[in-house]
């Protein structure tokens, strides 16, 4: 077989390449061009990337500058279904063999219903109100994607969990919830590996300043002398200390003093498998 470098066309030599070596399914071949052809869902994506690669080596075949079929034996499989056809045509004695998605497992859209329909449970239970969605990938899924990104220079690849939280969202969205990617109260996440949706109350920070005019009065009470501090307030009004610059307790501060705050108590989580 020729090498996929000697087609025509950069992005198809690109996909012969990647389908010579692993099993996709449309979504993921599609994801490994994710930021090109904007407004494309992946799964259309790949699918016509399939398509396209197709055509160009049955024409290679069909115009004699592709004479060892046997080269496209691993291609047609890791193609998945939609090359069935077209291996039969050339082998029309042979098993057709179907492989799992090198990455997804053929999982993908089984995904994507099980968020969609846990999601709007919750969403429509009045639990929370304005929520953005979130994905946990399983490691091993994390790992064959960094993997593949590296070792195949796929600088124009989207990740699984943003693939998921795209689609989830608009459909949730068309069906009246939509998410809040500004400030929202929640993050609604889907565990990949459990196949359980949690809800997450999103932090606030907030900026104060503090002046300090008497002596004594340590930012926090641990490792100080002092029994009282800054912190212990915060804490009745239901806050702690997210973040502070360092100072002296024994200093008077007659200056503005930052301080980042962050609300006690604010992680709640659900879990609905």
């Amino acid at each position: 077989m020729k090498r996929c470098s000697e087609t025509s066309n950069e992005i198809e030599s690109k996909v012969i390449d990647l389908l010579r070596k692993y099993p996709l399914c449309d979504s993921c071949l599609g994801r490994c061009f994710g930021k090109l052809s904007y407004g494309l869902r992946n799964e259309e994506r790949g699918k016509g990337l399939k398509t396209s690669i197709m055509l160009e080596l049955d024409f290679m075949v069909k115009s004699h500058k592709l004479e060892e079929l046997l080269s496209l034996k691993e291609i047609m499989f890791n193609m998945g279904h939609i090359a069935e056809g077209w291996f039969r045509l050339y082998f029309p004695k042979e098993e057709f063999q179907y492989r799992a998605c090198y990455i997804c497992n053929n999982e993908i859209d089984d995904m994507k219903k099980d968020f969609l329909k846990k999601a709007e449970e919750i969403l429509r239970s009045g639990q929370i109100g304005s929520y953005v969605l979130g994905v946990k990938l399983s490691d091993s899924i994390r790992m064959l994607e960094d993997d593949l990104v590296v070792k195949e220079s796929l600088e124009y690849y989207e990740s699984m969990k943003h693939e998921i939280k795209r689609e989830v969202g608009k459909v949730l969205a068309e069906r009246g919830l939509v998410p809040n990617m500004e400030d929202p109260d929640w993050e609604v996440i889907y565990d990949v590996s459990t196949r359980s949706v949690f809800k997450v109350k999103t932090t606030k920070k907030q900026l104060n300043f503090f002046n300090r005019l008497s002596r004594g009065v340590p930012i926090s009470s641990w490792n100080s002398p002092y029994p009282n501090s800054l912190s212990s307030e915060f804490d009745k009004m239901g806050k702690k200390i997210f973040y502070s610059v360092s100072e002296q307790p024994d200093v008077r501060i007659l200056t503005d003093y930052p301080l980042v705050t962050d609300e006690i108590d604010n992680i709640k989580l659900m879990d609905i498998t």
